[in-house]
């Protein structure tokens, strides 16, 4: 008659305290996993945002620097064509100079 008695397994005789104590420790563990996981996975984005960024970003914003650059240089000879004698020389030239630097850099970028 004694053999046909269930097991009980070690569990069964814990007390509630340890046993939730047990379940509390492995949550926070599992939680702690989670987290760690969440923060590699947000640590190899932000790698692959930089190469993004200092790749084909850094050539779109180059060609837009050329692009505007070249509309301003336009617009300081046009203004020169017409005023004539009336023109602000010294103003359009300033300009023109950090249109032409803003060009020679923007040129050198997608350069390389």
């Amino acid at each position: 008659m004694k053999k046909s008695k269930l097991r009980r397994s070690k569990s069964d005789n814990l007390p509630v305290r340890i046993k939730l104590l047990i379940s509390h420790g492995i949550i926070a563990i599992l939680g702690m996993a989670m987290a760690m996981c969440g923060l590699i996975g947000i640590n190899r984005m932000s790698d692959k945002l930089d190469v993004m960024y200092h790749g084909p970003l850094t050539s779109a914003d180059a060609i837009g620097d050329l692009m505007y650059s070249t509309t301003d240089l336009q617009r300081s000879i046009s203004a020169i064509l017409l005023d004539g004698n009336n023109a602000d020389l010294d103003g359009l030239t300033a300009a023109m100079e950090e249109d032409v630097a803003t060009m020679a850099s923007a040129a050198s970028s997608l350069h390389q």
